[in-house]
Formats: C-alpha cells, sequence, structure tokens
C-alpha cells in the first residue's frame, strides 16, 4: 500500500518577510473560501469550504495517537519515529487532506496550527500535484495517486520540466531547521501569517492605534489580540530593537514617510 504525504508541525512564526508567489496564494485560497468574515479569521471553516480537506481534532495528538486513529480506518501510514506531542500534523492522499490538531490547545494556538498545516497542503501538496498534472496531462494522476508506475517518458518529461514524478510521501520533523527542511517550514509560517493576519492589515492596524509609540511586547499583544494569534507570531512586526539594521526600525520609518 502507497504511503499518503505525512508532515508534521509545531508553530511558532519565524522572521520572514512576505515573498509574492505567499501573497499570490494567499489570494487565491480566500477568493476559493470567499468572504473572510472579521477577524480573527474562522480557518477551519474558510478550508473546508475552498478545499477537499477535513479537519479532525484529537485530545491529544503524537504519531502513535494519529497512526492509531487511521489504523482503525483501515489505513496504514509510514509515520516517522517521535515520542513527542505534536500541535499538528497534515495526511495528504489523492489531492484530498486531513489536517489533525489537538483539541485541548488554547484557541490562538489551534487557528495558528490550522492555519500552519493548511499552507503546507497548499505550497507543498496540492501546488507540485497540479504542476506534474499541469506538465504531464491528467493521466499522471494514476502514478502520483500509487495506482501505477511512472513510465520512462513521463519520468523523463518530469525531469526536463523540472518537477517530480511519483507519490507523494514526505515526513517533516519540526525540532532542528535545517536545508529543505528549514525552507519549508519557514515557508509555511509565512504563508500561515499571511491568511491569518494579511500583511496590510497588520500594518493598517500599527497604522491606526498607538501601537507605533508602544514597546515591541506591546505591539505583539494588540495584533495577537486582533487577529486571534499567538503573540510571538508577530515578532516578525514587533521586534525588539537590536540595531541601525533592525526591521522594526525600518519598518516604523516607511510608515512614516507613508503617512
Amino acid at each position: 500500500m502507497n504511503s499518503p504525504l505525512l508532515i508534521g508541525s509545531t508553530p511558532p512564526i519565524s522572521r520572514v518577510m512576505m515573498k509574492a508567489e505567499t501573497l499570490e496564494v494567499a489570494k487565491a485560497f480566500w477568493e476559493q473560501a470567499g468572504d473572510p468574515g472579521p477577524f480573527p479569521r474562522n480557518m477551519e471553516r474558510a478550508a473546508t469550504l475552498a478545499l477537499p480537506i477535513a479537519i479532525v481534532k484529537l485530545p491529544r495528538l503524537t504519531v502513535a495517537t494519529l497512526a492509531s486513529w487511521l489504523r482503525k480506518r483501515g489505513i496504514e501510514i509510514a509515520a516517522p519515529v517521535c515520542e513527542g506531542d505534536m500541535a499538528g500534523c497534515v495526511v495528504a492522499h489523492r489531492g484530498c487532506a486531513a489536517i489533525f490538531v489537538c483539541a485541548t490547545d488554547p484557541e490562538d494556538e489551534l487557528r495558528a496550527t490550522l492555519a500552519h498545516e493548511l499552507a503546507h497542503v497548499l505550497r507543498h501538496y496540492l501546488a507540485p500535484r497540479q504542476r506534474v498534472i499541469a506538465a504531464l496531462g491528467p493521466d499522471v494522476r494514476a502514478v502520483l495517486d500509487g495506482e501505477r508506475p511512472a513510465s520512462f517518458a513521463e519520468r523523463a518529461k518530469g525531469l526536463l520540466l523540472g518537477v517530480q514524478v511519483g507519490v507523494h510521501v514526505h515526513v517533516l520533523p519540526r525540532d532542528g531547521r535545517h536545508g529543505a527542511i528549514a525552507r519549508i517550514e519557514n515557508e509555511a509560517d509565512e504563508l500561515a501569517l499571511q491568511l491569518v493576519a494579511p500583511r496590510d492589515a497588520v500594518l493598517d492596524v500599527l497604522r491606526e492605534s498607538a501601537a507605533l509609540s508602544a514597546s515591541a511586547r506591546d505591539r505583539r499583544k494588540l495584533l495577537a489580540e486582533r487577529f486571534g494569534l499567538p503573540p510571538d507570531w508577530f515578532a516578525v512586526y514587533a521586534a525588539e530593537r537590536t540595531g541601525p539594521s533592525d526591521r522594526l526600525g525600518s519598518m516604523l520609518t516607511q510608515l512614516r514617510r507613508s503617512e
């Protein structure tokens, strides 16, 4: 039996800059999901409206409890060896996904975890799958779903076009961010933040309040209350000043110039 994609993760956000691709993916998601409504956004509702996704809340989320839940439903996965708890993970196969979260986490952490795992689905499962199908045609779905091996021609064309042909089976441990793992997790962090707290909306809050003169800690708290995320997720917008290269100082200067 071919294993589905398994991605495990535990936020908070990294200090990252918004890339054009991140903004485009977030915009496309909300076009599919419809009106995001007021802040804090209901990410569970949006995810299930926009995509073939199910949200599963377990009282405790570990590799063992995840595997047990799936096994009871006749599904076996190639799970990583990990004894610690997880905030969330994704199991994806045949163009669909299930996002697992820990039901006992606080509401802000649940929103953060769900957004982070949703970002993995969008960037690291659906996007590569859609690129392969666009490049090689709809018949390649049987390869991606593990129903048949890729032909020599499919593999050759896939290599020429820079796309991976084959079943998507991948494990992303959260402990330690190095190389490709760091890049993938940072991409998910960045997209998750843009989905829940769009950059323009965050800057509007900072402009329209007394936040510009407040401490970094108070700014993070203000943004956390508005957007329903843990304060640490807003470190990229409200970091402690460390010197001339500090991002916050640069951002505040830009805001003042725009007034």
